[in-house]
């Protein structure tokens, strides 16, 4: 997200507080309407702007929704330590996960991930986004499981992030930290089994 002020090529500066809002209702406008009901003016009224300001910022509802995602995985992100151990980082992130998955916005990650079946620009996006987060998840499992070969960090990964919305995002599950724990042990244990 830029910082308020900065300048975006021609025009305007863009604010740091529209953005927000911007991204914010995005949110709100999926989780409510479906992805299929996300307009640039249902997120123009929620966000207090006008169609004008999302038109100059994205090109499309699916680069909207990208930038959207960005945005919130920067705003839940830890500072890791760089001296910290993996387990630990792990954790910091999952407990991240656990941040972006919470509230309207896992209700809003489920319609995304039934849209991007039918929007090859959506899918393309989601990719992207998952394969950032994907590639870090994998670092880690490398780090603390250095025999597992890539299918079995694969698998690990894509285990966590059903976990994750099974428990988050469809049973709300309130997710203390001895419960967090529980799911990456059990994601670990993936990686531990020949």
């Amino acid at each position: 997200m830029e910082r308020e002020g900065a300048t975006r090529g021609r025009g305007r500066p863009r604010l740091a507080a529209i953005d927000d809002a911007i991204h914010a209702a995005t949110w709100d406008v999926i989780a409510r309407a479906g992805y299929t009901g996300l307009t640039f003016e249902a997120v123009a009224e929620a966000a207090g702007c006008t169609r004008m300001s999302l038109y100059r910022r994205f090109s499309s509802k699916a680069e909207l929704v990208g930038a959207t995602m960005f945005a919130m995985s920067r705003a839940v992100e830890p500072v890791i330590p760089d001296d910290i151990a993996p387990l630990d980082a792990l954790m910091m992130h999952a407990q991240a996960t656990v941040d972006y998955l919470s509230g309207d916005r896992g209700t809003a990650i489920l319609s995304l991930i039934s849209a991007s079946a039918r929007s090859p620009e959506l899918r393309a996006i989601s990719e992207e986004y998952e394969r950032g987060e994907r590639e870090y998840f994998l670092e880690l499992f490398r780090e603390l499981f250095p025999d597992s070969d890539a299918e079995q960090r694969h698998f690990a990964f894509d285990s966590y992030i059903g976990l994750m919305l099974q428990h988050v995002v469809i049973r709300r599950t309130p997710m203390t930290p001895e419960k967090l724990r529980i799911i990456v042990d059990s994601v670990l244990k993936l990686l531990a089994h020949d």
